[in-house]
């Protein structure tokens, strides 16, 4: 027995050794990098000026195709550089390019959307929400953040640096959908004609991930999100059927109760947390930065990786980056009160982890529901043509990484998932090293202004915007 007390007590000792030396011995993946070279021709008030003139335009999805053209005549009237570049329109977007000169490099593609989401209760706002005021350090407006930002920040960099003689050896092209908040039809057009040229980038990057502040927790200051992959989604719609009837007479089960039974066991029951290729990317880039206690548990996820999925999984924010989520959100049933329904039916959002099937959701679904007369059917599939996770030890990833710490250098860089979806889905096709981020801060009270009430952003912030798309056009022409 001492003997055997012996061994497990030398066991117990090497595993704790081996615990904390994994603990000890993360090594950091940031970097560091000289200032960002300056802009000279830039001037951050003409530019603000411009965002809040884009902001004015009531650019709003399915609004029809007038504004966009405006928005286009617009951009070309008041940036000199973006009437040197080409422009190819689409039914739902535009493609700008700026040739390079060096044939033999594979492009950069650079997304952003021009259309924003309607609004709601305008007169809660603190400025007009299509006003696009300038007050207090910020521009106010719809689409200030999403994602007329992005889009105006790259235009500003590509017409700054054309305007001081700049020349690029890697062509720079520009792709901005008009319909990315619903369908992506535009995305998807671009997206096509450029795989029928058979073009190939080095780097597509659209929105997705921001500069955080505040939001992850244990980190020591701001984090650069850069999204290296992103979620599918489906809707699924559950339908019950039954004879109908008056009120005062009901069955066991009405259809309207077996359907509100499937969805209460559908959200009683989600899908169990997983640590995916990207929540492993994103927890082993950030553990190098954070206290000992919490480094040593990300590093040891082989041992810990329950209390890890448990700790992911305490917040919807959280949680949505390790599993399939299940979101009802659409209702419907009897006519009247004192109506038993002929049927009633629910529809139910999921939003797939990498790597998950459509098949694998649905069958999931009628397993937990376990009801035979509740049809389980998937109505809409808004999938990638090609899912798949950018290696965050690529060439594109180190090229925004290295921008970011030019610009930003007090900031982390880490991979993660983008559990929304984006343009950037439908160029699969097109380039294997797509990126999904902006350099927007967020704070825990901005993330609620995207499609919410007080979108904003500050001039300052924005002038940082379009310095680091100047670096990352800049730094593209020598990446290899």
């Amino acid at each position: 027995m001492k003997r055997a007390l012996r061994w497990l007590g030398a066991a117990l000792a090497v595993l704790v050794a081996v615990l904390v030396a994994r603990g000890m011995t993360a090594t950091s993946r940031q970097i560091t990098a000289p200032p960002a070279d300056s802009l000279p021709a830039f001037e951050l008030d003409a530019a603000c000026e411009r965002l809040s003139a884009v902001v004015r335009l009531r650019t709003v999805t399915d609004s029809g195709g007038g504004a966009f053209a405006e928005l286009h005549d617009m951009l070309a009237d008041r940036l000199p550089g973006v009437r040197a570049l080409e422009r190819r329109d689409f039914p739902l977007g535009a493609l700008y390019t700026w040739k390079g000169s060096d044939p033999t490099l594979p492009p950069a593609l650079f997304l952003a959307h021009a259309d924003v989401v309607p609004v709601e209760a305008p007169q809660t706002w603190t400025h007009p929400p299509f006003g696009g005021v300038r007050a207090d350090g910020l521009i106010w407006g719809r689409g200030a953040l999403d994602d007329k930002a992005s889009l105006m920040a790259l235009l500003e960099a590509a017409s700054a640096l054309r305007s001081e003689g700049f020349t690029p050896r890697r062509t720079l092209m520009f792709a901005f959908g008009h319909d990315e908040e619903t369908r992506g039809q535009g995305a998807r057009q671009i997206a096509a004609y450029l795989a029928e040229q058979g073009v190939r980038a080095a780097l597509v990057i659209d929105e997705g991930g921001v500069i955080t502040d505040g939001l992850v927790p244990g980190a020591p200051g701001p984090v650069a999100l850069v999204g290296i992959a992103e979620k599918d989604a489906i809707n699924v719609r559950l339908t019950a059927r039954d004879v109908g009837g008056h009120g005062s007479m009901p069955p066991p089960h009405t259809a309207a109760g077996r359907v509100g039974r499937a969805v209460a066991l559908l959200e009683a029951n989600p899908f169990p947390l997983r640590i995916t290729p990207a929540a492993a990317a994103f927890m082993d880039w950030l553990a190098p930065e954070l206290p000992f206690g919490a480094r040593l548990v990300l590093r040891n996820r082989w041992l810990f990786g329950s209390l890890v999925r448990a700790r992911y999984g305490a917040t919807p924010k959280t949680a949505a980056q390790m599993r399939t989520t299940t979101a009802v959100t659409m209702l419907s049933g009897g006519p009247k009160a004192n109506v038993l329904p002929k049927q009633a039916t629910a529809t139910i959002n999921f939003r797939l982890l990498p790597g998950a099937t459509h098949e694998q959701v649905l069958a999931r679904a009628r397993q937990v529901i376990g009801d035979p007369q509740v049809e389980v059917e998937l109505i809409e599939s808004v999938s990638a043509e090609r899912a798949f996770v950018t290696d965050p030890d690529g060439p594109a990833f180190a090229t925004v990484q290295r921008a970011i710490a030019r610009v930003f250098p007090e900031v982390i860089t880490v991979p993660f998932l983008v559990v929304a979806m984006t343009d950037a889905r439908h160029y699969a096709a097109v380039s294997d090293q797509i990126l999904r981020f902006a350099p927007l801060r967020l704070t825990a009270g901005d993330t609620d202004r995207i499609h919410g009430t007080d979108e904003r952003i500050s001039e300052a912030d924005y002038g940082a915007m379009v310095r680091f798309y100047a670096q990352l056009m800049r730094g593209l022409q020598d990446a290899s």
